[in-house]
């Protein structure tokens, strides 16, 4: 699922579609130290999570507001651009009231990269 366009950051992160089987052949492949991969419990109680573009839009909400990073408006810029027609406005909108983010979102539907 993207919600957005790729940038440049300093690691991967990766998302996949895993079922209970799939957690244990994942950790399989990716033995040792190398590699991160979350505890087992952690990822069997992920398996049937997904979050949607209204939860992503409001945590990087959230973020920006504490750290001011471009970044954040940026990525949901991209969001709405990308994905926006697949967005629950009545419901963002009644999150954005409740988290007093509104001014915030209004800041990064306007975000142009100078």
């Amino acid at each position: 699922m993207i919600y957005g366009d790729p940038r440049f950051t300093r690691d991967i992160d990766i998302v996949l579609v895993l079922d209970r089987a799939g957690v244990q052949n994942l950790r399989a492949a990716f033995e040792g130290e190398d590699f991160y991969v979350p505890p087992e419990e952690a990822m069997e109680r992920e398996v049937e999570r997904a979050a949607p573009l209204e939860y992503v839009i409001l945590r990087k909400l959230q973020y920006y507001r504490s750290s001011q990073s471009d970044r954040h408006l940026r990525d949901i810029s991209m969001m709405l651009r990308i994905s926006g027609d697949t967005l629950d406005q009545e419901r963002l909108e009644g999150w954005l009231s409740r988290l007093d983010l509104a001014d915030t979102y209004l800041q990064a539907h306007r975000y142009s990269p100078g």
